[in-house]
């Protein structure tokens, strides 16, 4: 068993080493751009505008009072920033000035270790809980990162990947509620409520969305008692506060900017301004059905950028509370994500905004083929494990496409396809 351990923290020792290696040095695209801007203030400046940032210069910023902001959520850029001018302070303080060190410092903290701690999340479960084997459960949580869209956006600073590491903590306390519980339903309802609000920190859009797929089985857990509902309040309270402070201090509402665009985007010079719609910005509008396709299986597809989550549908227990609840919260995602955001998450290899999806569906799929008894189903996952990392690679080699593919007479936005005929089939014209 020691010499077993010693395997599991080298692989991820490795695991670890690698992904911080990949970390790029500067922002690549406007959404991180955005991000750094506030950071950088907070660190450089203490305060919530980016003026006099280097920053500056993205698109992907708001308008308010005469000054500019990150569209990213307040109080994890200022929980950001602080954190990092205070690590600088005690190790070198001439790294403050420094962009490059503060771009890196803040996508270990926001993407690397996120990852790594889902890795190490995934290989506990496995191992523990579900008697996979010590080597399958370490070999399925390291390759994890490496099939799925986590490896083209590990090199970017990101909200999506530290949602995604809450999100799979709410799944652990739905499937695996009794060790919380051994020490009083205080304790889990307070977690849960922590969880919660960290995802609200995060990701305004996604913890709504969280919040309605957590109805049932919230119901089915605490139908007997209200005090739980309370206790989840009081572990909300906290950040929830903070977050809403700090967009008060931003913006002078409660509510994320996001919500009033002409307001806070629609500025001169914005690429919003006199758009009398934001939905039709940088795409086409397909229908409604198209666009769900699209999400699913199409242009930015889940199940097609990683055919590997297929087999979520497979697990046998349907009725078990957490997978329902990744079943709600998968449906309602790619609803309310195409309804309201047409762009698929700007221009990205897929669909950057339903990452925080992926670690609850890949556990489901990891679980239902480790029950199976088929071979011919555990060659098919073999399969798509392989053609999954083939994917990611493609989006890890070029995450931030701005291509648009000739394919018809109709421009079609389609990442994929993109970097698949500009690494190697280079048969399809597009715009330079």
């Amino acid at each position: 068993m020691k010499l077993s351990y010693l395997v599991v923290t080298l692989l991820f020792t490795i695991q670890l080493i690698f992904l911080f290696s990949v970390v790029k040095d500067r922002a690549e695209s406007p959404n991180d751009l955005s991000f750094m801007a506030g950071v950088v203030s907070w660190e450089r400046f203490n305060r919530p505008n980016i003026d006099g940032t280097p920053q500056i210069s993205t698109r992907d910023k708001a308008f308010y009072n005469g000054k500019f902001y990150s569209s990213k959520p307040q109080f994890l850029l200022f929980a950001m920033g602080k954190s990092i001018n205070i690590v600088f302070n005690l190790v070198k303080r001439e790294l403050l000035q420094n962009d490059i060190p503060i771009y890196k410092t803040a996508t270990y903290l926001t993407s690397t270790i996120p990852i790594v701690l889902i890795c190490i999340i995934l290989f506990i479960l496995f191992n523990t809980n579900y008697k996979i084997g010590i080597y399958k459960s370490l070999l399925l949580s390291t390759i994890f990162p490496i099939a799925t869209l986590f490896l083209a956006y590990s090199q970017y600073l990101n909200t999506h990947t530290l949602t995604a590491l809450f999100t799979f903590l709410i799944l652990v306390l739905i499937v695996n509620p009794k060790p919380f519980q051994r020490r009083g339903i205080l304790l889990y309802s307070l977690l849960l409520g922590f969880f919660l609000s960290a995802l609200l920190v995060c990701e305004p859009s996604f913890f709504l969305l969280s919040c309605l797929s957590l109805i049932f089985p919230l119901y089915k857990l605490f139908r007997k008692s209200y005090r739980p509902y309370l206790y989840i309040f009081f572990g909300f309270i906290p950040l929830a506060l903070l977050h809403f402070y700090f967009n008060y201090l931003s913006f002078g509402v409660l509510y994320p900017p996001q919500m009033n665009m002409a307001r806070y985007f629609g500025y001169p010079g914005s690429h919003l301004y006199n758009i009398t719609n934001p939905l039709d910005i940088n795409v086409y509008r397909p229908h409604f059905i198209i666009l769900l396709f699209n999400n699913l299986l199409g242009t930015h597809g889940l199940f097609l950028y990683m055919p590997v989550l297929l087999f979520f549908f497979l697990h046998k227990k349907k009725t078990g509370l957490g997978w329902i609840f990744t079943l709600s919260v998968l449906i309602i995602s790619i609803v309310a994500y195409s309804v309201t955001s047409p762009n698929f998450g700007g221009w990205s290899y897929g669909n950057r905004r339903l990452i925080p999806l992926i670690p609850l569906l890949f556990y489901y799929a990891v679980l239902a083929v480790s029950k199976t008894k088929s071979k011919l189903l555990k060659i098919l996952f073999i399969v798509l494990i392989f053609v999954s990392i083939f994917f990611s690679y493609l989006g890890f080699k070029n995450t931030w496409f701005n291509k648009k593919i000739h394919i018809t007479r109709d421009f079609s936005y389609f990442p994929l396809l993109y970097n698949l005929n500009k690494d190697y089939f280079k048969i399809f014209s597009y715009d330079p």
